[in-house]
């Protein structure tokens, strides 16, 4: 019998497994993707993978197109390193089209096939090496990480090598799980992203060790007896005070770490035992590390099914709870920024608004044109005059009730100051009217005071995160204005718009502060003193000082008084440039942070006294409860919407707010207010952006801009720390009050010092 020639299939199978080899990347693809791990948030930058990294073939710079909120198309050309570009993602629906100036790279990412569209409630994680005890069966509805109204959906990597490395790739995930074993010999992407608001979650093995930027020397590895210290976690993150037990009769070791080294990093120890702390956590940047002194990898911790609400309670920024409030979430607090920042603009009226008013119309007039004309005056050939004349009144009626445009942009910025780095976080939106319809070019940038060292600078659409008419979630249909429109760096050109409408835009960037903000701060047996300045144009006003849970503001009744801090401060208690204000002034008020963001205060009830006489051993006190002001969900005064953005979760969150915060959660500073760092909170009277915008011709440049400047600084602990004093008795909420901007308001009751 014959042998069968060769056959080319193998050939080809054995080529291909030469070529690759044992020392190829595993889990690697050449393939084209979208997202970290496949998974895209609409609106939000992601990593587009278009080649191998060693592909020549690709050019550094690839033109994407994607569908903006609105239905338009936007075309942005940029750069790729090493076959990665980072990309803003359209709206849910939007498919992701690509290709390199030499044609080598092109095609379609369609998702639902390509990528994983989030939810908008749907939360991301990413993980080294996936615990067991997280891993999802494709039979579950839900993951082992899913809370009600807070699903979780992880990204899983074999290699952090596997993890996209560009700047800004990673800004979609929540949280990262890596163990020291598997660190990346390149660590700076990891560095930055802790550093612009990650959080990171380092476990360590017998022979892990963490890099010189997590500054914590793990012990030798001890026998880990001390159990029920992380179960007590567990419990804590499992929000019924119940967990699994971690199983005794397998063992495990620990490597304690030295609380001492974790307070000197102005961090904060989570669990202790077995001779040190077994969970510190660390502020690094706008960002956090906390490291876990055992091995999420290795048995019992890796089956531990308690291991879930574990890291759930790592992740949480504030203690203690979700806060005050029973209220179900009622909206996004996105929806009220963009509220906020649109409400004086004049805006039109929707395709499906303007459908139901030309039925009405419909509706009205033909029974009273019949009426008239057939009924009153027996002429039904009048209806050729009647029915223009009722159009027409209409339409005069229309005209004369809109408002006129107001074709002046308006500006909302957050100024994020690291006074140890000296750097910072810029964020800004813009919205710039249509008085007519009209090609639009738009030129957002950061002001001279930070444009000349800025590193990464990043223009986008800002779209409402839900399903409504321009939302990044709405399905089908088309936008006002088919068309496109181009960004490049930090300019957007032709971007069509009809008449009174409106574009959103959002501009990101880092870069040095250049002594933006300094602070020579000092705790000393739980009082803060020291000094806080800042060189940034204009002065700051309704400002704060949060530090270990606790508020430190200028009463601007004594705003002039004589003395350290009081006459630093002009006489509307605005800190101009250059003025050093002290926290341990004689015109400071202390109160607790929660008390202070919900502004709560003291109701006594309870039993009427038997005797009026106050030596009478009969007289009864009456019991007290503390009552928090409503949060005003539907406010447009920034000094309200702000202060609940940058602190959410210490606030009470969802419970209080009754707002969920996906789309802007990584702009809430809640778990530094936990560490050993200040958090200095004012509104500055000076822009810190540009805007240049051309709808035929300029647009005025000096429109509505509201600043405010967040600052991380550092403080020097002498003997015993500050502590925070969060607010006891029963909580119950105001149904009728709503709260007032903040600091404007006089502290009241319970609290106050």
């Amino acid at each position: 019998m014959r042998r069968p020639p060769f056959p080319p299939l193998a050939a080809l199978l054995i080529a291909c497994a030469t070529a690759c080899g044992p020392g190829a990347a595993v889990g690697q693809t050449d393939a084209p993707s979208a997202g970290v791990g496949g998974f895209v948030r609409p609106g939000a930058w992601a990593p587009l993978r278009i080649g191998a990294a060693e592909d020549a073939s690709i050019e550094r710079a690839v033109t994407v197109e994607v569908t903006d909120g609105d239905g338009l198309t936007l075309v942005r050309t940029v750069p790729a390193a090493n076959g990665t570009a980072l990309i803003q993602a359209g709206r849910a629906e939007s498919k992701i089209r690509y290709s390199s100036e030499n044609g080598n790279a092109a095609g379609t990412l369609r998702p639902g096939e390509d990528f994983t569209v989030l939810a908008p409630d749907e939360r991301l994680w990413a993980a080294v090496r996936l615990p067991a005890a997280l891993s999802r069966s494709p039979e579950d509805d839900a993951g082992p990480l899913d809370r009600p109204g807070r699903p979780v959906r992880i990204a899983a990597f074999e290699r952090a090598e596997e993890l996209p490395h560009i700047p800004g790739a990673l800004s979609t995930v929540r949280t990262l799980l890596i163990e020291a074993n598997d660190w990346p010999e390149r660590d700076d992407f990891l560095r930055r992203y802790v550093a612009d608001g990650g959080h990171l979650i380092v476990s360590l093995s017998a022979t892990g060790e963490l890099p010189d930027w997590i500054p914590l020397t793990p012990g030798a590895p001890v026998p880990l007896t001390a159990r029920t210290a992380l179960e007590r976690l567990a419990k804590a993150g499992s929000g019924r005070g119940t967990a699994a037990v971690i199983n005794r009769l397998v063992p495990a070791s620990v490597r304690p770490l030295d609380a001492a080294e974790v307070a000197a990093a102005d961090g904060r120890v989570l669990a202790t035992g077995d001779g040190g702390a077994l969970v510190a956590e660390l502020p690094i940047g706008f960002g956090r590390a906390t490291v876990v002194a055992a091995s999420l990898h290795e048995p019992p911790l890796s089956g531990w099914g308690g291991l879930p609400p574990f890291l759930l309670e790592l992740t949480r920024k504030a203690p203690g709870g979700a806060g005050p409030g029973d209220r179900a979430s009622t909206g996004e607090m996105a929806d009220q920024v963009y509220g906020a920042l649109e409400a004086d603009v004049p805006a039109g009226s929707s395709p499906g608004t303007v459908g139901v008013w030309a039925l009405a119309l419909l509706v009205v007039v033909g029974p009273l044109d019949y009426l008239l004309v057939h009924r009153l005056l027996n002429r039904p050939a009048l209806t050729w005059v009647t029915l223009p004349l009722w159009l027409g009144g209409a339409t005069a009626l229309a005209l004369w009730g809109t408002a006129e445009a107001d074709p002046t942009p308006r500006r909302l910025e957050l100024l994020d100051v690291d006074v140890a780095a000296d750097r910072v976080r810029g964020s800004a939106w813009a919205t710039v009217p249509a008085p007519e319809a009209g090609r639009l070019t738009v030129g957002f940038r950061p002001s001279d005071r930070f444009a000349g060292g800025v590193q990464d600078a990043r223009l986008g659409y800002a779209a409402e995160p839900g399903a409504t008419f321009g939302g990044l979630y709405r399905g089908g249909g088309v936008g006002l204005a088919p068309g496109g429109y181009e960004i490049a760096g930090t300019e957007a050109r032709g971007v069509p718009l009809p008449e009174r409408s409106a574009k959103r835009f959002r501009l990101d960037w880092t870069g040095p502060a250049d002594g933006a903000i300094a602070g020579e701060l000092v705790a000393e047996d739980g009082a803060l003193g020291g000094s806080v300045s800042h060189t940034l144009p204009g002065a700051l006003s309704d400002f704060f000082l949060v530090y270990r849970g606790r508020v430190y503001r200028p009463d601007p009744e004594r705003a002039g008084d004589d003395g350290p801090g009081g006459t630093a401060l002009r006489a509307d208690g605005a800190l101009p440039a250059g003025a050093a204000w002290r926290p341990d002034g004689p015109g400071v008020v202390r109160r607790d942070l929660r008390g202070f963001l919900t502004q709560v205060r003291e109701v006594r009830e309870g039993p009427e006294p038997l005797s009026r006489d106050p030596d009478d051993p009969l007289n009864l006190d009456a019991t007290r409860r503390l009552v928090y002001t409503r949060y005003a969900a539907r406010s447009r005064d920034f000094g309200v919407i702000l202060p609940a953005l940058s602190l959410y979760a210490q606030s009470g969150g969802e419970t209080f707010t009754g707002l969920s915060n996906a789309e802007l959660e990584g702009l809430d500073l809640s778990a530094l207010a936990n560490s050993g760092r200040a958090l200095l909170f004012g509104r500055l009277d000076a822009p810190v952006t540009d805007l240049e915008a051309t709808f035929g011709e300029p647009l005025p440049a000096d429109g509505p801009t509201v600043t405010y400047v967040r600052a991380i600084l550092p403080v020097e602990e002498r003997g015993g720390a500050a502590a925070a004093a969060p607010p006891g008795g029963p909580v119950r909420l105001d149904p009728d009050a709503e709260a007032a901007p903040l600091p404007r308001r006089r502290p009241l009751g319970l609290g106050a010092e």
